[in-house]
Formats: structure tokens, C-alpha cells, sequence
């Protein structure tokens, strides 16, 4: 479950906290043009999770994971959108 902490910019996964990064939101019109923050590990390690990409209204769109399978939560299927998604996580 994910948590956004109220009047912060972070969020909490498990026991794992999440802090917004600096960098560009993604969003697309697929998705209602709403913008998707990054937010990394507080204290990353080499094995952790993320980046994640959150909105407050649409919720976790992506979480991923570097020696797992990274998740991609869409309404529906949509290769091109995925893909999309897949990039602007590992640049």
C-alpha cells in the first residue's frame, strides 16, 4: 500500500519512504494529461525500489524494481503507453 504523506513531498511504501525528486513529471494524454511525480528511495541502497511514479488523484502508476518485475498499473492494456512509461523510469 501506498501512502502520501500530508503536507510533504513524500511517501511511504511499507516500511520504505519516497521523496519527490527534481526532475521533469511525466504525463500523457492516454492518462487524462495528469502529471506523474518521481519520488526515489530516502536512503537508497543498491538493490531498492524505484523510481515510483505517483499522482494524488490517479494514484501509483509505476513502481520499479531493479531485480524484479517492474509494475505498471493502467485501466487497460496499452503496449505503446508502457513503453513510454518503461523509458522515462530508467533514464
Amino acid at each position: 500500500m501506498v501512502r502520501k504523506i500530508i503536507q510533504s513531498d513524500s511517501l511511504k511504501l511499507g516500511s520504505d519512504k519516497f521523496l519527490k525528486m527534481d526532475k521533469e513529471s511525466f504525463k500523457n494524454e492516454k492518462l487524462n494529461g495528469l502529471e506523474f511525480e518521481f519520488y526515489e528511495l530516502a536512503n537508497p541502497v543498491s538493490d531498492g525500489t524505484g523510481p515510483i511514479l505517483f499522482n494524488s488523484d490517479y494514484g501509483l502508476l509505476a513502481i520499479n524494481n531493479v531485480y524484479g518485475p517492474t509494475l505498471i498499473f493502467l485501466d487497460k492494456k496499452h503496449n505503446k503507453l508502457t513503453e513510454q512509461i518503461l523509458t522515462k523510469l530508467n533514464e
